[in-house]
């Protein structure tokens, strides 16, 4: 006998041979109770058949036989039930689910609670206040814009500056920052610290008790409000918000942060350091955002406030966001029923806890309730505070709810969570690929319906494409901004190759009026000047109305278009209201006899008119340049075309109520000759323009000789009206434009030069903080459609108020149409520092035409009655340069400024030699002790609008202008256009837009819809702001090269009445003959069958919706009650088959608004009823 087989004999308690055999002879497939019963009779029959005979029902053995097939079902039932719960597709119990996400490293995301802002209302004091009228305001509700009291605001600014630290009274803030475009504060009341650390009341909301937190807020600096982590000595604060819409605007006032839910603290106390301790949270219902953890003294004191991680694996101690010295760090993990664990880190990485703790949690209901519009009404908190003199009292805060908050978010369901933990763990917690985008968020946030990525460049791409450069040298810049400053700046420099002509031999004449006169009367600030300071010199001297074209009925004049009707660029002048408007009774313009009408004879080639449609009352105006005059306006019976042609289209039956008379800046060859002889004859001279010479009966230069010039007293028109122009007055002429001074040759080997020195006026537009800009002359970029240059704009936004906001804030409305500028050069200081922070501007002119579409734009904005000061300051680099101040006051007297503890600006006293100065007031208000500033600029022209202070030791400046303000932003869009040529490759960043549904604003159409509301209130769709705040930190996810921007997704309704009219539609349906079936039970089922086909789930962004996949759909669902369904649209100019395929944009997702008003019934369909609806009658055939 072999070794092996006596051991197997001996030692084995069954024979191997007999093992296997057994297991040959065992039926695994059976499971369940009959088939493990029948398997087990088989077994037994098979290998003990005389064993084993007694096989009746009422015998001991078959019992035996049953109980076992019955443990046998049992066991295998449980088996596989716990073998299903070992797999993502397969669990069924949240536990097993949330604990297979924890083997990917996924945190199944809790409920998110509802949050925003609760408007003070009311507020209260207890503190024996008493306002400028004598009234006490001890436990008197102040309401906000009360309109029954006067003197609400001082008394509500006089309650809350007692309760706010002394440091940050109102107007003050101790933080501001802007959150969805409306300008936020953060003031910190002083507050005790003896009271609760958050402020909580309920509130029964639609039938639902609802807990409020009152919370400690503060402004993220990526625009958006967030809790302080729990803090007795955090002070309770306040957010001011001004949305500019005045004190009745639900945006405007104080308000306080708020989260749903109750917040709720344990303490530990660890008296070791233990790696990777766990802590399991008590309390079920814990919600997402809110969980803190902080190590205190024994009395509670806040030692440390301990930062959370995602996770602890992967992005943990090692790989995380934070910088290398934020060691006490934790994470969360969520457990079943909303319950949470908080674990700590391994001792190495990150610190080990020892000593006492306090985990602070916040439970929120986490079932995505909506808090509606006015449900929290005059809810009144209490905080108690201290005032400036250490005395305690009470402030009592009235709060409501002015908008419906909807950011609340359900539990992640069991079926979120087995679709999500995969993805995030295959995309491992960075977004690098495409598909990353598109799955990765997702994972971040619950509050995504549904998302598309699309990246908008690549790597490698063309040189012809745009990059990302900031600076704008490789890169068209597009940005808007909302802190802009604009004004008149008349101090400019020229550099002495600009004004310098040096007289050689007698060619030399010649070589200075082509290169360097003319340049320089080509110059825009001279330009700027001709329509800023020259035509209100016009006006002031000869008349107010001189380019008013409605001053005499002879004046008015309507356009008629000729030959098309409606617009056209071509036409003819009538007198406004003449019964007769044919073109016999055309206008006679342009060479028009002076003593007839001086103003039509300024309608000539170059002019600027502005075109509105009622002299009246009128709502349009449209300003046009003149591009041709034939036949001096007449229209004769052979012409084709009216005799007029403009360069834009003008409606017919529009009226002149502005003539604006062109500056023509080419010399003609008579002037050249006039201002030649000048500069032979070796003297001083000057030259003027007259925008209607009365010799020509056009615009011209003239000369003023040396004797009549005048260089030293303002610009003045008093002589250049009389003829000839420049020889009215013996040294009084101040006319001129350009002066040229002769320099005689100081030896005999030097030549003699002429000197220009040219009037002119730059606007200069500057933003203090939000955008930089970027100009090189040079750098010309071509539009290939039009074959003319591109110009860089600052388009000034019609949501910024008109100049009526600088003299008559009470009337200022928004402007009617945006007003843009083009950007003429670029700001250099006198030290030839190009400051980017300022570009200097002109009114475009976007055809180049010579003539700017509208040139007197900058009136609509700024005024000459209000000022903006700057003050010096010296950089980090030892320059000194100038910024925007508010240590000035503008006054209107020298004894105003007097009252002015500080700096005041005089503009309109009654003696003269007081106004456009600086002063020093104490505040006395006598006038003698208001100090003139001593001045600091050597510009003779601008000495008095400047002045050193030496109290503060700063130099200040005055311009006329418009800067923007806390309470009125100044909003301002930049485009610069980068030339092709100075665009490199490859590319600095990939754009990745990420086009978001929120769950949020889907809930919000679906309710819209459901509650039969109208297009027009339409749910507003979120802003790019909101989006990105709601889902979560994606940014440091991204590739480092990548930058992330955010759009929302939009809706193509479909067949309702509020869908466009292209897409509205009819559902004709014939029944199944003798059906029973009623027609609204059909009706009903077709549209709910339709709400199924366009459910969100089952379509992506930009899909095609086929009209044959519904149908077939439909009949699937209504087999056995319709016999045939067709879709035909309302469009009168639709046939039979147009909504047969509709394509939805890239951002887009279908929406049925179809209702069972849609659905018509019929008894065959025919081609009467296949017609569209609004075509024919529509009935039952």
């Amino acid at each position: 006998m072999s070794q092996i087989q006596r051991q197997d004999n001996l030692f084995s308690a069954e024979d191997w041979k007999t093992i296997y055999r057994s297991f040959t002879q065992a039926d695994f497939t059976s499971y369940d109770y009959d088939s493990i019963r029948t398997s087990m009779l088989n077994y037994i029959q098979t290998n003990y058949p005389e064993d084993f005979n007694d096989y009746i029902q009422s015998s001991e053995f078959i019992a035996i036989i049953d109980l076992l097939s019955y443990m046998g079902q049992s066991l295998a039932f449980r088996t596989d039930l716990n073998s299903r719960e070992n797999f993502f597709d397969t669990a069924e119990r949240r536990d097993s689910i949330i604990k297979l996400a924890k083997l990917v490293n996924y945190t199944p995301k809790r409920n998110t609670p509802a949050r925003g802002l609760l408007k003070v209302n009311k507020v209260r004091t207890t503190e024996p206040l008493v306002d400028s009228e004598g009234t006490n305001l001890s436990n008197t509700n102040v309401s906000w814009n009360d309109a029954n009291n006067t003197e609400w605001y001082d008394q509500w600014l006089q309650i809350l500056n007692s309760a706010f630290n002394s440091t940050n009274q109102f107007g003050d803030p101790v933080k501001s920052g802007t959150v969805n475009t409306i300008l936020s504060e953060m003031y910190n009341i002083n507050s005790t610290t003896t009271q609760p650390v958050i402020q909580n009341f309920s509130e029964s909301i639609d039938g639902i008790t609802t807990s409020i937190d009152v919370v400690k807020s503060d402004i993220h600096a990526d625009g958006y409000f967030f809790e302080k982590d729990p803090d007795q000595a955090e002070p309770y604060n306040l957010i001011y918000k001004n949305d500019n819409q005045g004190f009745s605007s639900i945006n405007n006032g104080f308000f306080a942060y708020f989260k749903e839910g109750e917040m709720n603290f344990e303490d530990y106390n660890f008296s070791s350091p233990v790696p990777n301790r766990t802590i399991d949270l008590p309390l079920s219902n814990i919600n997402e955002l809110d969980v803190y953890v902080q190590k205190v003294s024994n009395t509670g004191v806040v030692l440390e406030k301990w930062k959370k991680v995602p996770s602890l694996f992967g992005q943990n101690t090692i790989y995380n966001s934070l910088a290398i010295s934020d060691t006490n760090i934790f994470t969360v993990q969520s457990q079943n029923n909303d319950k949470a664990t908080i674990n700590f880190s391994d001792g190495n990485f990150g610190v080990a806890p020892k000593g006492n703790f306090r985990v602070w949690f916040r439970r929120s209901s986490g079932q995505g309730q909506v808090l509606r519009k006015n449900r929290i009404q005059n809810k009144e908190i209490n905080i108690s505070y201290k005032n400036n003199e250490g005395q305690e009292y009470v402030l009592t805060l009235s709060l409501s709810l002015n908008y419906t908050v909807s950011n609340s978010q359900a539990t992640e369901s069991d079926a979120s969570i087995k679709q999500n933990a995969p993805k995030s763990y295959y995309s491992q917690d960075r977004m690098i690929n495409a598909e990353d985008y598109n799955i990765f968020p997702l994972t971040q946030s619950n509050s995504i319906q549904k998302i598309k990525s699309i990246n908008k460049t690549h790597i490698g791409h063309s040189r012809y494409l745009d990059i990302n450069d900031p600076t704008g040298t490789v890169k068209s810049v597009n940005v808007y901004g909302e802190d802009g400053i604009l004004y008149k700046n008349p101090d400019f420099t020229l550099n002495s190759e600009e004004i310098t002509g040096t007289v050689v031999d007698y060619t030399s004449y010649t070589y200075i009026i082509e290169n360097i006169l003319e340049p320089l009367i080509q110059k825009n600030l001279l330009s700027n000047y001709y329509y800023d300071t020259y035509k209100k010199a016009v006006e002031s001297t000869h008349d107010a109305n001189q380019f008013i074209m409605q001053s005499a009925s002879t004046e008015k004049n309507e356009w008629v278009t000729f030959p098309s009707a409606g617009q056209s660029q071509t036409g003819y002048f009538v007198i406004a209201g003449a019964a007769d408007k044919t073109f016999s009774n055309a206008t006679s313009v342009h060479n028009n006899p002076l003593n007839s009408n001086e103003k039509l004879a300024m309608i000539r080639p170059g002019t600027v008119l502005e075109f509105v449609d009622d002299y009246s009352t009128p709502t349009k105006s449209i300003f046009t340049t003149v591009v041709s005059v034939k036949n001096n306006g007449i229209v004769t019976s052979s012409d084709t075309a009216g005799s007029i042609q403009l360069d834009k289209q003008i409606t017919n039956g529009y009226k002149i109520r502005k003539i604006l008379p062109n500056f023509r800046t080419a010399l003609s060859t008579t002037e050249k000759e006039t201002i030649r002889t000048q500069m032979q004859a070796g003297v001083n001279f000057g030259i003027g323009y007259h925008y209607n010479d009365p010799s020509l009966k056009k615009e011209g230069w003239y000369v003023i000789a040396d004797d009549y010039i005048n260089t030293t007293n303002d610009f003045s028109v008093a002589y250049n009206n009389k003829f000839p122009p420049g020889y009215q007055a013996l040294a009084s002429d101040t006319s001129w434009l350009v002066y040229a001074k002769y320099v005689p040759a100081a030896s005999t080997a030097s030549s003699p030069k002429y000197e220009f020195t040219i009037r002119g006026l730059d606007y200069v537009f500057e933003s203090k903080d939000e955008v930089r800009f970027f100009y090189v002359s040079d750098y010309k970029n071509i539009d290939s459609t039009t074959g003319k240059a591109v110009q860089d704009t600052i388009e000034l936004l019609n949501i910024n108020k008109d100049v009526k906001l600088l003299t008559d804030p009470g009337n200022a409305a928004k402007l009617v149409n945006p007003i843009t500028f083009s950007i003429s050069d670029s700001f250099t200081e006198q030290d030839g520092y190009v400051d980017i922070k300022k570009i200097k501007v002109t009114n475009i002119d976007s055809d180049n035409s010579g003539s700017p579409d509208n040139p007197i734009a900058h009136d609509d904005l700024i005024s000459d009655a209000h000022y903006v000061f700057f003050e010096n300051y010296i950089d980090y680099d030892g320059y000194t340069y100038y910024k925007l101040s508010s240590d000035i006051t503008q006054v209107s007297t020298k004894l105003a400024a007097s009252s002015v503890t500080g700096l005041a600006f005089v503009t309109a006293d009654s003696t003269a030699a007081n106004n456009f100065f600086i002063y020093r007031g104490n505040g006395s208000g006598v006038e003698n002790t208001a100090i003139k500033l001593v001045n600091d600029v050597n510009s003779s022209s601008y000495t008095k609008r400047c002045g050193y202070d030496s109290t503060n030791k700063k130099t200040y400046k005055a311009y006329v202008g418009r800067a923007f303000s806390t309470a009125e932003k100044f909003y301002f869009h930049y485009k610069h256009s980068a030339p092709r040529s100075q665009r490199i490759d490859p590319s600095v960043s990939n754009i990745i837009e990420l086009v978001i549904l929120d769950k949020t604003h889907y809930t919000n159409v679906q309710n819209w819809f459901s509650s039969g509301k109208a297009r027009s209130l339409f749910p507003a769709e979120p802003t790019s702001q909101e989006i990105k705040n709601s889902v979560g930190e994606l940014e440091k996810y991204r590739s480092i090269s990548d930058q992330l921007i955010y759009s929302s997704a939009k809706f193509k309704l479909l067949f309702g009445p509020t869908a466009d009219e292209q897409n509205q539609a009819i559902f004709r349906v014939v029944k199944i003959p003798n059906t029973n079936y009623t027609d609204n039970e059909i009706k009903t089922e077709i549209i709910n069958a339709i709400n199924s086909y366009f459910a969100i789930t089952n379509w992506d962004f930009g899909d095609t919706f086929y009209y044959s996949e519904l149908a077939a759909f439909i009949h699937t669902r209504l087999s056995s009650k319709i016999s045939s369904v067709v879709i035909v649209p309302k469009d009168a100019e639709a046939k039979f088959g147009d909504l047969f395929q509709i394509k939805a944009g890239s951002n887009e997702l279908f929406f049925s608004t179809a209702t069972v008003s849609q659905v018509e019934i019929v008894s065959g369909l025919t081609g009467v009823n296949l017609r569209s609806v609004t075509s024919g009658a529509v009935g039952n055939y």
